[in-house]
């Protein structure tokens, strides 16, 4: 079986493009589109069997479409793939994306995002930058008698060395 032809239409670094030579180099022929002269680009995508893409309709003009007739899977390596101009491509075309690869940190954000909400953050450091002071709106006197009442629940007190503060 002859090699695939892979093209990556995104500007690979250094160390992407390193690594997809190791993995890749032996089973295919790779082009990086970014790094052929101009006249070439044309040639490269009329022969090309895979892409490998970062955000296709940057990388790939609507004029370079038809030039994708040997090609028959696109790897778009973002998350989604909902920028994908699908009814331009031509139908043999498997297209896909990476669902799911910012999960995790965007659940993270949002988590964190959420808590600094529910503990009044952004107004607390605002009032902080005034140099006024207050504990997020609890009065001391409150918590501190829930806790002394809390501590002696299961015998002892929190606060019996304070008894004069």
């Amino acid at each position: 079986m002859d090699k695939q032809n892979i093209v990556v239409t995104f500007n690979a670094s250094p160390e992407q493009k390193e690594l997809l030579l190791e993995v890749l180099g032996s089973e295919a022929s790779l082009t990086f589109l970014k790094e052929i002269p101009a006249e070439q680009r044309e040639q490269s995508l009329e022969h090309a069997n895979i892409l490998l893409s970062w955000n296709f309709p940057r990388e790939i003009s609507p004029q370079e479409y038809p030039k994708l007739q040997q090609v028959t899977f696109i790897q778009v390596l973002s998350a989604g793939a909902d920028h994908m101009p699908f009814a331009d491509l031509p139908p043999h075309i498997l297209v896909a994306s990476n669902p799911g690869a910012y999960a995790a940190p965007m659940a993270e954000h949002v988590m964190a995002m959420t808590l600094a909400l529910a503990k009044r953050r952004a107004y607390l450091c605002a009032q902080s930058k005034r140099k006024k002071y207050r504990a997020s709106g609890i009065h001391w006197r409150s918590a501190r008698f829930r806790a002394r009442v809390a501590c002696q629940r299961r015998g002892g007190d929190l606060f019996a060395t304070h008894e004069g503060h």
